[in-house]
């Protein structure tokens, strides 16, 4: 389940606690007029309120393209067309009906009428407050006067927003993509790593959790902070996460929406290498993808080693921390025992931060002293770093293997 975004705007605007009470208005307003006017003119409302609602969801972005073409800010672009296509799509509407179908072209019985009537006419005022909603969600309002609709009590955005994705995409999963989105599946799951859903109203393509230009996120895990890591699935295996109607809702934003792309390294978890190495040649090929298309992805090398240091055992852990199957031993064989163990773990290790180089951009690893890679009994680790341009970065534990003739063996 989606929580609502992570802020405290049913409390802190002045506006949310007369959202609900607009809702109620709008239904017992439509429902009073098909109680006065009768079932036919009400079921009439309804079809025009559904009508308003497609043409403001399904010609909102076209209109807004045109707008831009005008030099309307691309900010205000979409909130706009959203409005106008809703107030223009009701008045033509109520005007079309008005001139076209006199007041008493069908009259059912008294009590049909009143009472078909009133519920067509209340559920027309269930699709009209709805679309009022979303509308109300596009709007760059600020947060102090905002009504936020997935917050009032009779959250009527959230069923017209669905009655669309029915009425326009017959596909069940193309429907599910474009109402939810692809939202997170969890780590095990996915097949893409990406952040929560955020509003970037910076544009700086990272989330700002702090200060005055806290951003607002949709808080998928429902652990009450951002998650920068979660994985989705890419359903419709398109490259990109797909966000849904009802993400843009609950976030009041139906601009400036994204997610953290981070780079995903795909290229395999070890190099098995038999044939005999000299100095510069490569022994691994880092490959990383990230679904940003603009991003580049700069590659780095880190040693596993410096990452988490051996901890030395206090004297009391001593016995706990021995290998089983070694039994007690002598404190004086014991200490030889370590400093033989040191002195060859030297010589395999030596110089492992130096060892290997990375190009950072095409990602092959090269081995700068290829004997003493050759010479190594136990495979050699390392951390390939992928980074992409906006700082985020993923990394992968690669272990080299090497199999061949040893030189001097």
């Amino acid at each position: 389940m989606m929580q609502a975004p992570n802020s405290i705007l049913a409390a802190g605007s002045l506006l949310q606690p007369f959202g609900t009470l607009v809702v109620l208005a709008i239904v017992a307003g439509m429902a009073a007029f098909g109680f006065h006017y009768g079932l036919f003119l009400a079921t009439l409302a309804g079809i025009g309120a559904i009508a308003t609602l497609l043409v403001t969801l399904g010609l909102g972005e076209a209109l807004a393209g045109l707008l831009v073409t005008v030099e309307m800010p691309a900010a205000y672009a979409l909130p706009v067309s959203m409005g106008l296509l809703a107030v223009g799509g009701a008045l033509a509407v109520r005007f079309a009906i008005g001139g076209a179908v006199p007041e008493d072209t069908l009259r059912f019985a008294t009590l049909i009428d009143r009472i078909g009537g009133t519920l067509v006419g209340g559920l027309a005022g269930v699709i009209t407050a709805g679309t009022l909603l979303v509308v109300l969600s596009a709007l760059p309002i600020p947060d102090a006067y905002a009504i936020d609709g997935a917050q009032t009590k009779y959250d009527l955005g959230t069923r017209v927003l669905t009655m669309f994705a029915r009425l326009v995409e017959p596909d069940a999963t193309a429907r599910q993509i474009l109402l939810n989105g692809e939202v997170p599946v969890g780590s095990s799951a996915g097949s893409a790593e990406t952040s929560e859903l955020f509003v970037d109203a910076n544009g700086n393509g990272v989330f700002d959790p702090d200060g005055d230009g806290a951003e607002r996120h949709l808080d998928h895990d429902e652990d009450g902070h951002f998650t920068p890591r979660v994985t989705f699935s890419d359903i419709n295996e398109n490259g990109v996460r797909d966000i849904g109607l009802l993400e843009r809702y609950r976030l009041r934003s139906w601009q400036n929406l994204r997610v953290q792309h981070y780079p995903t390294i795909t290229s395999g978890p070890e190099s098995v290498l038999t044939a005999i190495l000299g100095d510069g040649q490569e022994v691994y090929k880092a490959v990383a993808v990230d679904l940003d298309p603009d991003d580049q992805i700069t590659f780095s090398l880190r040693d596993p080693v410096a990452e988490a240091p051996a901890e030395v055992p206090a004297e009391s852990e001593a016995a706990a921390v021995q290998e089983p199957d070694q039994g007690f031993q002598p404190a004086a064989a014991a200490s030889a025992d370590v400093a033989n163990d040191v002195d060859q773990a030297d010589d395999e290790t030596l110089d492992e931060e130096n060892l290997f180089a990375i190009d950072p951009t095409s990602g092959s690893v090269t081995v700068r002293d290829a004997n003493a890679f050759m010479q190594r009994t136990e495979p050699s680790q390392i951390i390939v770093v992928a980074t992409d341009t906006r700082g985020l970065s993923s990394e992968k534990v690669v272990s080299l293997i090497y199999r061949g003739v040893v030189p001097g063996r």
